[in-house]
């Protein structure tokens, strides 16, 4: 939905003080760009990515949209936590981001407080000013990006921003360390709804020491852009260059035979599901046993827009509680059901695609 089809429509729910909206614009839309770009193209620049939903002491995490497709067709994860300090810390962080984004009020009208630089007239002043925001908001909670949650001491859930405007990049660098510190005997399963992995996130994976890695990438059937029109309707082809690509660079690995690629695929769906799922083994008797001790769930695609344009908001969880490991193990496999293996044989692209692709990479 576009900025001003966005206003009109929420500006109506705005019936009484306690009710507020708030609208991020990305600096890297400046004046040139809107000026003679098709407003389409607006959120091609970088976007306020982070879902979160919080209701009292009580947040759902997920990388969903509430668009009508999620409720109906569109494959995606969602898991609630029940924790006071968790919301209080993700309530802080949107009002910190609410302080340099435009207020909308019951007219449809949008403004910035004075203070603030317009993100499209003077993004250089923009992005000092959020940064100084969002960078104090951060040094102020570093110690609560670990919280406990739900009264359990054996699950732990870790805080990840991601806000290249303002200079943070914890997801990307967290993600390198939760890939390094996977041991030989675990099994790894990597979920992207766009894969269009960033340099230093496919490095990892293919450093990664776990014994098995399976991957599931989006089939072009099952791409929300598949029905796209004019120079969107190549989106699909890029992705589907990229994951051909990625998938002859793991055959030349010496330890090719550990990586399995599938891809989405069911009948009349689209797919927006990520995140990756470790098992560990169990200790016991049955050595051969794994557990699904920690996931990573949030807004990233793990792509190069989620790296270097959009704002995102990343969650590891990690866990000792046998019930929560075989509620995530139950997740993934509900999630995993619907892959088939991808085929180098069977992709077809223009031949233009892949450097289309190289040249776009940070815009998709």
């Amino acid at each position: 939905m576009r900025w001003k089809e966005t206003a009109a429509s929420i500006s109506k729910l705005l019936v009484g003080p306690q009710i507020q909206c708030f609208l991020y614009h990305s600096s890297y839309l400046n004046f040139h760009k809107k000026a003679f770009l098709p407003k389409r193209w607006d959120e091609v620049f970088g976007v306020f990515h982070i879902k979160s939903y919080i209701f009292d002491d009580t947040c759902i995490i997920s990388g969903a949209n509430l668009s009508e497709e999620y409720f109906t067709n569109r494959q995606d994860r969602y898991m609630i936590v029940q924790d006071k300090n968790l919301c209080d810390f993700l309530h802080q962080l949107l009002a910190a981001i609410s302080t340099f984004s435009f207020k909308l009020d019951e007219n449809g009208e949008t403004y910035l407080p004075e203070s603030i630089a317009q993100p499209w007239n003077n993004p250089w002043k923009f992005r000092e000013q959020s940064s100084r925001v969002l960078n104090k908001f951060v040094r102020e909670n570093i110690k609560k990006e670990t919280e406990k949650f739900g009264g359990n001491a054996t699950t732990n859930i870790k805080v990840m921003l991601q806000a290249p405007e303002q200079s943070i990049s914890t997801c990307s660098r967290e993600m390198d360390g939760v890939l390094n510190s996977i041991r030989e005997k675990e099994h790894l399963y990597f979920a992207s709804g766009y894969f269009n992995l960033s340099d230093s996130l496919s490095s990892a994976l293919l450093r990664c020491r776990a014994e098995r890695i399976d991957i599931l990438a989006c089939s072009k059937q099952c791409n929300g852009f598949k029905t796209a029109k004019g120079a969107a309707k190549y989106v699909c082809d890029m992705y589907e260059c990229i994951l051909d690509q990625f998938t002859e660079s793991l055959s030349l690995q010496p330890n090719r035979d550990k990586y399995t690629v599938f891809e989405y695929f069911r009948e009349k769906w689209t797919y927006h599901a990520k995140g990756l799922w470790i098992y560990s083994p169990v200790s016991g008797i049955d050595h051969n046993k794994l557990a699904c001790r920690s996931t990573v769930i949030g807004s990233s695609n793990f792509g190069m827009r989620s790296q270097f344009r959009d704002l995102e908001l990343q969650y590891v969880i990690s866990t000792e509680d046998p019930k929560l490991q075989q509620k995530l193990h139950s997740e993934r496999r509900n999630l995993f059901k619907y892959q088939r293996l991808f085929s180098r044989k069977s992709v077809s692209y223009p031949k233009f695609i892949p450097v289309l692709s190289k040249l776009l990479r940070t815009f998709f």
